[in-house]
């Protein structure tokens, strides 16, 4: 998803590291957005156009720059506030409302505010305890077995949101806007671990056979966790590789840099995948990067 989730992790992970500026920076008023009209238009990402609207002032974000996802947010804004993403999915999307909660919620540490099929599409709103954050994930089928996955959200660090309900109808006319091109009413892509693919994966990667012993040895928990023991170096954090199980294993890139080669490694699920880049140097693993779930 998103990959929405994809670029929430992300989001996330520039506030724990750059909190300090965050916390000095000024903010626009909270709720100054949500009266905005609507800028609808066509919009084309990865080989998908579609119609959606974003409140007007909001401009591509360019620190988030992916082939088949675009944010857009307010200009000069690094950190938080008013965001909306649009990602394009090939042959994946949650297959029942539980399984689109699931991944709304990857982590757990959100609550769950609403989760209804509305049009054919899951709806799945999500806040945390401060109410500080609200995020509203949208999936839409599109044409040719593809999803669209709308993620629009407001997130004000420390400062509770100052009118829920107009915050969360804002953000969900938002991703009501969004008109997939040639997608029948009410049907959804099938996901299955065959077909969970991000778009234009090309052909498969050719690995050298420790990084494919270590690909092999993947899959629940518990496996995932002794593949990484078994191949990392002293000190490398296994960033969230232990933690979830995969129905199967896929890797679609490597990219050399000097004596380090690291791969994008994607732990397919129902849902979707679990992507990593894991980088390789001397056969041993010396890093690894959580990108999100796609």
């Amino acid at each position: 998803m998103a990959d929405g989730q994809r670029v929430t992790n992300l989001a996330r992970i520039l506030l724990l590291t750059s909190i300090s500026f965050a916390a000095c920076s000024k903010k626009p008023p909270v709720d100054d957005w949500t009266t905005k009209p609507l800028a609808v238009a066509p919009r084309t990402v990865g080989s998908v156009t579609f119609e959606a609207g974003v409140p007007e002032g909001l401009e591509a974000d360019p620190l988030i720059k992916l082939d088949h996802s675009t944010t857009f947010a307010r200009p000069g804004a690094l950190l938080g506030g008013i965001r909306v993403t649009f990602t394009v999915l090939a042959d994946v999307a949650p297959a029942t409302l539980a399984d689109a909660e699931r991944a709304a919620n990857l982590l757990g540490d959100l609550k769950v505010t609403k989760r209804e099929t509305e049009a054919g599409r899951f709806v799945v709103v999500t806040t945390n305890d401060k109410k500080s954050i609200l995020n509203v994930d949208t999936w839409i089928p599109a044409v040719d077995g593809r999803s669209i996955h709308c993620t629009a959200s407001d997130d004000e660090f420390e400062t509770p949101l100052g009118n829920l309900v107009a915050i969360q109808s804002a953000l969900e006319r938002i991703c009501q806007s969004v008109k997939a091109p040639m997608a029948t009413p009410g049907s959804r892509p099938a996901a299955s671990a065959a077909s969970a693919l991000v778009p234009d994966a090309g052909p498969p990667v050719q690995l050298p056979s420790d990084v494919k012993a270590f690909v092999e040895a993947l899959g629940d928990e518990k496996k995932n966790a002794a593949a990484f023991r078994a191949f990392a170096k002293t000190g490398v954090v296994d960033d969230r590789l232990g933690k979830f199980s995969f129905d199967s294993v896929a890797v679609t890139s490597a990219q050399e840099a000097g004596k380090t080669t690291c791969y994008r490694v994607l732990g397919k699920i129902a849902v979707g995948a679990h992507a990593y880049d894991i980088c390789f140097e001397g056969g041993k693993i010396s890093r690894v990067t959580y990108v999100g779930l796609q």
